[in-house]
């Protein structure tokens, strides 16, 4: 059986409107969307390293994340996939201890997946989260991954280069800069909608 591999954050849910959201409430701080240039916090909200730690634990509550809203057509594109036969993994870059709060959004949103894997994205960015727990990247072995889903340019690169995989990448504000252009496998895709038509089968 061939396997997806499908990014949770961003990718199924609006993780980064939430954080905008939760920016507003703790710091009285309206910044749009499109500012959101990186995926260092401390760099995208103007936080301190401290003030970006404790946003980040703030973040990862289970009251934040339980509420965030599925990106429109992510939901339904998974269903399609798992009625083709395909195996959907969910690989996230959240802390290991954000776990259950995880699980319990997937199942409140019904999506189908096998398995959810904590990996080690974004450790460099928040060291003072469990990320010791998480699955370092050099272990993410390529198997039967037809496919990856993303929005982290960084990822969809190192998806390309070192697993020689497809990398389906969904446009955010975050990941079109870059120093060096992207692999040729790694295809930019406006929303779910545009992925379903540049992937007609994975």
């Amino acid at each position: 059986m061939q396997r997806i591999y499908v990014d949770m954050d961003d990718v199924l849910c609006e993780t980064a409107h939430g954080f905008l959201a939760l920016l507003s409430r703790i710091h009285d701080r309206s910044i749009e969307y499109e500012e959101i240039v990186s995926f260092d916090l401390g760099r995208s909200f103007d936080l301190t390293r401290d003030e970006v730690d404790a946003f980040m634990e703030r973040a990862h509550r289970d009251d934040v994340l339980l509420d965030l809203d599925p990106i429109p057509g992510s939901i339904e594109t998974l269903h399609e996939w798992k009625h083709r036969g395909y195996r959907l993994e969910i690989v996230t870059g959240r802390p290991p201890s954000s776990e259950p709060i995880s699980r319990a959004w997937l199942d409140r949103h019904g999506v189908p997946y096998e398995t959810l894997t904590f990996l080690a994205k974004y450790a460099h960015l928040h060291p003072a989260s469990d990320f010791e727990r998480a699955k370092p990247l050099s272990e993410l072995s390529r198997d039967d991954y037809c496919l990856a889903v993303e929005d982290s340019r960084d990822m969809a690169r190192f998806l390309a280069d070192t697993l020689a995989l497809d990398v389906a990448l969904l446009d955010r504000p975050w990941n079109r800069n870059g120093e060096e252009p992207l692999p040729g496998q790694v295809v930019r895709c406006r929303d779910w909608d545009d992925l379903r038509l540049r992937f007609p089968q994975p």
